[in-house]
This record gives structure tokens, sequence and C-alpha cells, in this order.
């Protein structure tokens, strides 16, 4: 019973490994980031009370945490926050959860918009040869565009965040991208 549940991890972590080979990512930082993803979109998913972490979207770089999405009370976010700090080899968790009362309604208008948004993005880093794509994430939530990941240089990073401002429908550009060199890259966890 518990096979078919580790092969999705496999495959994962698979797949990880072998992204990482062109990142600026280690091998062993692309698995140890599969992981941390899995365990907390699991602990968020078995800990769901009424519905609450269903739009909770998570991000995993080198360590670093990124939740976005709703939820519907302070509480719940508060408390995806605290879920995601509770495993091993987490370094940050940035919060970008907002608090929204559900209206019931489901909005595939703005779901739609938020996936061109992110497709466009994607699209426009990935054809412009100054910029070296394989780095990043990118994620959007109601028009703001998140970025993750490892920059080359303070230019790539600008270049980024300047071409995604200028795709329609953007309404903010959230980047959490660290530089290649940056000593906060190898920083550790915080002890307990």
């Amino acid at each position: 019973m518990t096979l078919p549940s580790c092969i999705p991890v496999a495959l994962t972590a698979g797949g990880a490994a072998g992204m990482s080979l062109v990142q600026e990512r280690s091998v062993g930082n692309a698995v140890d980031d599969t992981s941390i993803w899995t365990k907390i979109k699991n602990d968020l998913f078995q800990n769901d009370k009424n519905n609450s972490f269903s739009n909770v979207h998570v991000k995993v770089s080198e360590g670093r945490v990124l939740l976005s999405g709703t939820v519907p009370t302070h509480e719940a976010k508060m408390e995806a926050v605290k879920r995601a700090w509770e495993h091993a080899g987490v370094k940050e968790v940035i919060n970008d959860i907002s608090v929204e009362v559900p209206t019931g309604k489901l909005d595939i208008g703005s779901y739609s918009h938020d996936t061109w948004i992110t497709t466009q993005a994607r699209a426009k880093i990935l054809l412009n040869k100054d910029i070296r794509s394989v780095n990043y994430t990118i994620d959007t939530r109601n028009g703001v565009v998140h970025i993750m990941g490892v920059a080359q240089s303070q230019k790539e990073l600008d270049l980024i965040t300047n071409i995604i401002r200028e795709i329609s429908g953007v309404t903010k550009v959230l980047n959490y991208a660290r530089l290649k060199n940056s000593p906060l890259r190898n920083a550790t966890a915080p002890q307990n």
C-alpha cells in the first residue's frame, strides 16, 4: 500500500536531479527541495480543516519556502507558515498568503488570466538569450507574479523583473530570487 505513494516522490526526485544538472542548484539541493515541497504539501493536505489550505501554493528553492495563494482566516495563514517551518531543511519561509473570505464561486477568469501571465513570463524569459531561464520558477496569483530561483547576476535579475512587469495584467512582481554568489544561499536553517 505504501509503494504507490512513494513512486511519484521517487519520479519527482529523479526529475529534480535531472533538472539540477543544468541549474545553479546542486543535485542534492534539488532533491532536498523536492522532499521539502512534498512534505509540506502532504502536511497541509493531511491537516486541512474546512478546506482552508486548498489554495495555498508552495515553491521551494534551496530550502527557501514560498507560500502564496489564499486562506479564509488569519489563523489558517499562521498555521500554514507554522507547518512549513516544522520540516527539516527549511531555511526560510516567505509568507505571501492572502486572507480572503471564500465566495463559494470558482473564478475561472482569474485563474485563466493568472495562467496566461505565467505562460507569457516563462516564454519571454525562455526566449531571452541573456537569461538562464532554467534557474527560475514563476507563479502568478491574482496578477501578482512570484519569482524564485538563482540569478547569474543583478543585471539578469533586473531584466527578468522588467520583462515580467511589461506583461499585460501584471499588478506586482515579487522577486525572491537570490544572486548566484550570495552568501545567503549557503545560510543554514535556524535551530529550534
